[in-house]
């Protein structure tokens, strides 16, 4: 075993960064369009998801009233749980790509969006 060298950092006391206390201002210039896309997409299946389970739900509900035609109504129902998430996403990816092409747009012209990181 070795002798512990003072000089390391492991055996030098924490030093609070000088830095860590102040405030920094940074500015969002660019937005990777693909990236945005996939978020965006992401979250508009998961949106999706929640109105397809909630119309599904309602549909069950009324056809449990006894609505008219049960089995044309829970295959529409079912339908919703594939159909509007698939279609929120596609219309989310593109929606989020378009949305970050206009904001690169933007940034370029007025310095994009400043941000202040605080300790």
């Amino acid at each position: 075993m070795q002798p512990e060298n003072p000089s390391t950092p492991a055996s030098s006391p924490a030093q609070p960064s000088v830095a860590s206390s102040a405030v920094r201002s940074v500015a969002i210039k660019r937005v990777d369009p693909l990236s945005a896309a996939k978020t965006v997409a992401i979250i508009c299946v998961l949106v999706g998801l929640v109105a397809g389970a909630v119309m599904l739900l309602f549909t069950i509900m009324g056809i449990a009233v006894g609505g008219d035609p049960a089995i044309a109504g829970i295959v529409g129902a079912v339908m919703s749980v594939v159909v509007i998430p698939v279609m929120y996403g596609v219309l989310g990816f593109i929606s989020g790509a378009v949305g970050a092409l206009v904001y690169n747009f933007v940034a370029g012209i007025v310095g994009g969006i400043r941000i202040d990181l605080g300790p």
